[in-house]
C-alpha cells in the first residue's frame, strides 16, 4: 500500500498558525478599508455641519441687514435724522430746547433726564502751533 502524501497546500492548511494568520490577514483587509471609510464619512459629516452651522449665520446676519434696510428706508428714520441732524419740526409743533447743567454737571436738585446729541458742542482745542504739529508728528 502506497503512502500518500499530502501536498505543500494540504500541510498548509492543516496547520493550525497558519491558518489563523491567513484568516486574520483577510479580516484585516477588510477592517482597515472600513475603519478609513468610518473616519472619513466622519470628516465629511462635520465639516456638512459646520457649512449649515455658516449657513445659519449668514442666514441671521442677512434677516438682520434686511431689517435695517427696511428701518433706513422708513418715514420714521428720515424723520429721525431730520430733526436730529437738521433741526427741523414738523408744523404746529414745538421744539424745547434743554440746556445741560452748569460746568459740574447739572445743578443741585435737578436729574438729568437725557442729552440731544445736535446741542451738545465739541470742546474746543487751542490752536498748536506748525513746529509743534510737526514735533508731533515725527515723536509722538
Amino acid at each position: 500500500m502506497p503512502i500518500k502524501r499530502k501536498s505543500k497546500f494540504g500541510r498548509i492548511l492543516s496547520n493550525q498558525r497558519a491558518l489563523s494568520l491567513i484568516g486574520l490577514a483577510i479580516l484585516l483587509m477588510i477592517v482597515i478599508p472600513a475603519a478609513r471609510n468610518y473616519i472619513h464619512r466622519r470628516s465629511v459629516d462635520q465639516e456638512i455641519a459646520d457649512l449649515q452651522d455658516q449657513i445659519k449665520q449668514a442666514n441671521d446676519q442677512n434677516n438682520n441687514l434686511n431689517k435695517l434696510v427696511d428701518y433706513l428706508q422708513s418715514d420714521q428714520f428720515v424723520e429721525e435724522k431730520a430733526r436730529l441732524d437738521f433741526g427741523l419740526k414738523k408744523n404746529g409743533e414745538n421744539v424745547a430746547i434743554v440746556k445741560t447743567g452748569t460746568a459740574s454737571g447739572t445743578p443741585d436738585g435737578v436729574e438729568k433726564i437725557f442729552t440731544l446729541p445736535a446741542l451738545e458742542k465739541p470742546a474746543l482745542k487751542k490752536p498748536v502751533a506748525n513746529p509743534e504739529r510737526w514735533w508731533n508728528y515725527f515723536f509722538h
